[in-house]
């Protein structure tokens, strides 16, 4: 069920459109509401969660609160649809690591770079160190 609503997500940002392309055409839609990629990690925005595409068979559903239109905050769960454990829910035995249904992070436009801002920097960085580093990166770039 979860790969067909990442399917529809996907076909609504290419075919119908809330694209960079589409953004004069429709003003109401935050320029958020767009794909970013780091590489690695694909980031699918909408009104009610961020799809992270953690590589072709790893699809993770997180709530999303907009904070205006062209920041947003990526909400922490466990919503899933992964092949393989990617180690999202280790702590790493740190006191203060992700919790569900709390913000994870602060991701804002800057000059068409989607930058971020960990709440959990240390669990961040323990995960870059153990699991991969290129997961959890600074900034985004849009998907076209």
């Amino acid at each position: 069920m979860r790969i067909y609503w990442f399917l529809l997500l996907l076909f609504w940002f290419t075919i119908i459109g809330c694209g960079p392309d589409q953004q004069s055409e429709n003003a109401h839609f935050p320029s958020t509401y767009e794909k970013w990629s780091n590489g690695l990690v694909d980031l699918m925005v909408d009104t009610n969660q961020v799809i992270v595409s953690y590589h072709g068979q790893c699809y993770y559903f997180y709530e999303v609160n907009h904070l205006n239109d062209s920041s947003f905050q990526l909400i922490w769960g466990t919503d899933m649809d992964c092949k393989v454990d990617i180690g999202i829910d280790t702590n790493f035995n740190l006191r203060k690591s992700p919790t569900s249904g709390e913000p994870f992070a602060k991701y804002t436009i800057i000059d068409s770079i989607l930058s971020v801002e960990y709440y959990y920097p240390e669990w961040v960085k323990l995960y870059g160190e153990r699991v991969e580093d290129r997961v959890y990166t600074k900034i985004y770039f849009r998907n076209k």
